[in-house]
């Protein structure tokens, strides 16, 4: 099997602290333009209770050099897992037609190096840079990756802000599995809603709504002119995630297949 490498440059860790929803706004002023994100949480009683199940999954999840950098340890499991998690969403694919040991992780000290088979990449792809935002608080573990492509003759410096929002469902809400399902789905909606706020206003944003590609990658669609923006969600254990990216990444040509419609003000 033939793989490709791709380096996803480390950002400074982001932590969030205190009670309620948690917000940080990324900038980046580059030639590059932004093509997709990828968003991944993981919370860590998840691995632990895999691994006192089923201690075998370590073994199915994970390569040898990342047990041997991970060992057992609940925290680098969920640190790995999440950024296999983001990097196949940014891709696009997940991980339709790849064993999870497909993707291999390595650290060095400017970010991760992600290998990937190159059947599950189009040579546009191989050629993409990375960049990868870890972050969490006690109990959670998290990924953003952030895939970017070489200027297009005519194009220049571009100022590119993404918004990463994290809530937490209250406990009470958490109580039996179906309420902690709806719980996470709500929050999802909420962190969506309150990310594309801090870009847009009701005069300036138009119609938007969230939709699927046929390949299952979730945009963000601005239907006056039917710019798409880069958008990733994720939610584990009473814990929800989306990221938004202010700039379009392309205009749609087909029309993919509607999801949810959302109101820029309701459910902030």
């Amino acid at each position: 099997m033939r793989y490709a490498e791709i380096v996803l440059h480390a950002d400074n860790d982001v932590l969030f602290r205190g009670q309620g929803t948690r917000s940080v706004l990324l900038h980046r002023t580059s030639m590059q333009r932004l093509v997709s994100l990828g968003l991944d949480v993981c919370a860590l009683d998840r691995w632990e209770r895999m691994q006192r199940r089923t201690p075998e999954v370590i073994a199915r999840v994970f390569t040898t050099s990342e047990i041997a950098w991970a060992g057992q340890e609940a925290q680098s499991l969920a640190r790995l897992w999440t950024i296999k998690e983001a990097f196949t969403k940014a891709l696009g694919t997940g991980f339709a037609g790849l064993a999870y040991r497909d993707i291999e992780v390595t650290f060095s000290a400017s970010g991760a190096l992600v290998r990937c088979p190159l059947h599950a990449m189009t040579e546009e792809q191989a050629l993409y840079q990375g960049q990868i935002f870890l972050f969490g608080e006690e109990g959670l573990s998290g990924a953003l990756v952030c895939l970017w492509r070489e200027p297009i003759d005519g194009e220049g410096v571009q100022t590119t802000r993404i918004v990463l929002e994290l809530r937490r469902a209250p406990v009470s809400l958490c109580a039996t599995r179906r309420g902690k399902r709806d719980a996470e789905r709500l929050l999802v909606r909420q962190a969506v809603c309150s990310a594309v706020t801090r870009f847009f206003s009701r005069e300036h944003g138009g119609r938007l709504a969230i939709w699927k590609m046929q390949n299952g990658r979730p945009f963000l669609y601005r239907a006056q002119d039917g710019s798409m923006f880069p958008l990733s969600l994720s939610h584990c254990s009473g814990w929800a995630a989306a990221t938004f990216g202010n700039v379009p990444v392309f205009s749609l040509q087909e029309r993919p297949r509607r999801v949810d419609m959302i109101s820029l003000y309701a459910n902030i």
